[in-house]
């Protein structure tokens, strides 16, 4: 089962992922708080700056991507709903699969270093335990 948002402390500041708290981690980066800010301005910060992130990296998906759009492309990490978002803007025909549905939240969060000891232990190349 999964922990409530007032449960997990999995935070960049070990605090709650509770709304208020999130509003606080968004204040503190433009150096503000509660006394100057409310809840719906930090809310609004947050949508601002996440459209801001997805209209970026979409345009750097349509320059990397050129004129040969990939059918699929698989999107991984922390920060994969930017991804998602990003790629379905950038190429609306494009089907985006998101690694941690298929190897999990851990995996897709080391995904370079998960596909490297994925291939290798595949292909058989890997002789030595791993190392703990």
């Amino acid at each position: 089962a999964q922990a409530h948002g007032s449960d997990r402390t999995d935070t960049c500041d070990g605090r709650p992922m509770t709304q208020e708290d999130a509003a606080r981690r968004i204040l503190r980066m433009i150096g503000a708080d509660f006394e100057v800010f409310s809840l719906d301005d930090a809310r609004s910060l947050a949508q601002t700056l996440a459209a801001t992130c997805t209209r970026r990296v979409a345009g750097a998906v349509r320059r990397v991507t050129g004129e040969n759009p990939p059918s699929v492309v698989v999107v991984s990490g922390r920060g994969d709903h930017l991804g998602i978002g990003a790629v379905m803007k950038a190429l609306p025909a494009c089907r985006c699969v998101r690694l941690a549905d298929w190897v999990g939240r851990d995996a897709s969060d080391a995904a370079t270093a998960w596909a490297l000891a994925h291939l290798a232990i595949t292909a058989g190349n890997v002789t030595a335990s791993p190392i703990a």
